[in-house]
């Protein structure tokens, strides 16, 4: 039998990781549209009371959001710009509703943030990258089960 790991290089896992993830993040803010609109039948949950944007300025920052990651997606040469862009526009939406701060959306945006502006150059390797997602991953699966841990 043909051990995969051993055929799959550092640059395919890290080509695998970046392109699952902005895909996996992509299709899920398109099926969970509703929940980043103004008008929805619950009202927005804003972090800080006093943060909130005008329903135009919400519209605007999820299509940025989107188009940031599919450019993301197709031009590798603005691809750290892009991501950061979009990143941040992500985040400014979930600032303004708590409820969007979905595991998903931390989970891919955690990941996606290791291949954006957001790590300086000096630090973006393919190996520091592959090491940092794997602790992100395993992170999140042990707060998940902190998590459950509870008096009852």
């Amino acid at each position: 039998m043909i051990n995969l790991k051993k055929r799959l290089t550092n640059e395919v896992r890290f080509n695998l990781l970046l392109y699952i993830s902005l895909m996996g993040l992509l299709a899920s803010l398109i099926l969970t549209v509703s929940a980043w609109s103004t008008t929805r039948t619950f009202p927005l949950s804003p972090i800080f009371s006093q943060f909130t944007l005008s329903p135009l300025l919400h519209n605007v920052l999820f299509v940025v959001t989107i188009i940031g990651l599919v450019i993301s997606l197709i031009i590798t040469q603005y691809r750290r710009l892009t991501l950061g862009i979009s990143l941040i526009s992500l985040t400014v939406l979930i600032f303004t509703d708590i409820t969007r701060l979905q595991p998903w959306v931390l989970h891919y945006s955690a990941v996606l943030a290791l291949f954006s502006f957001l790590i300086p150059k000096r630090y973006f390797s393919i190996p520091y990258v592959l090491d940092a997602a794997r602790l992100i991953v395993g992170g999140i699966y042990f707060w998940a089960g902190v998590q459950k841990l509870n008096a009852r």
